[in-house]
């Protein structure tokens, strides 16, 4: 409670601080309150359509690059990706980076295409007890060239036996349902 006269507390006049009780923890002042507003309002959460972002992501890599695209609120926005695809941020989830940050480019494909030369290797193949006497051969193409080819010699095993499968010979119980 300020004094008439000086304009201030006791407490300030003689402590140099104001003494904190528990009505000031429920009752907090405006000015403190008023000057946190203002924090609060100086910091920039607004982000613009056609800024560039890294968005978080949760498969995969930690952070994906792209677009804002569209606002849909306050604090959500439309994230168009730079391999197309669009995802929805919170603003929490979304930090402004620079236009001179490099795009990455995954791509998740097999870079050399393996094509089989003599035989169909999506069929699966029986194995015998003796094996096979050969080795098979594996050509690889490269993306843009179809000219050239690179044979590579897969060795198989020649004692490649394929052991029986077990089953349970336990006698099972019949289930006793309830007969009325």
């Amino acid at each position: 409670m300020p004094h008439a006269s000086t304009g201030k507390s006791p407490a300030l006049l003689f402590l140099n601080r104001e003494i904190k009780t528990k009505i000031d923890r429920i009752l907090p002042k405006t000015s403190y309150v008023l000057s946190k507003q203002e924090v609060t309002d100086n910091q920039s959460r607004v982000l613009d359509v056609g800024v560039r972002v890294a968005a978080r992501n949760y498969n995969g890599d930690k952070w994906i690059f792209g677009r804002v695209g569209n606002v849909l609120g306050k604090l959500h926005y439309l994230i168009r990706l730079d391999n197309g695809k669009f995802i929805k941020r919170h603003i929490d989830q979304v930090r402004v980076i620079g236009e001179n940050i490099q795009k990455e480019e995954h791509d998740d494909s097999i870079p050399f295409p393996l094509i089989a030369s003599q035989q169909n290797l999506s069929a699966p193949k029986e194995h015998s007890a003796m094996g096979n006497s050969g080795d098979d051969s594996v050509s690889i193409l490269p993306p843009g060239n179809n000219s050239k080819q690179t044979e590579v010699k897969v060795a198989r095993p020649e004692n490649l036996t394929i052991p029986d499968i077990r089953r349970s010979n336990r006698i099972r119980k019949p289930v006793e349902r309830l007969d009325l």
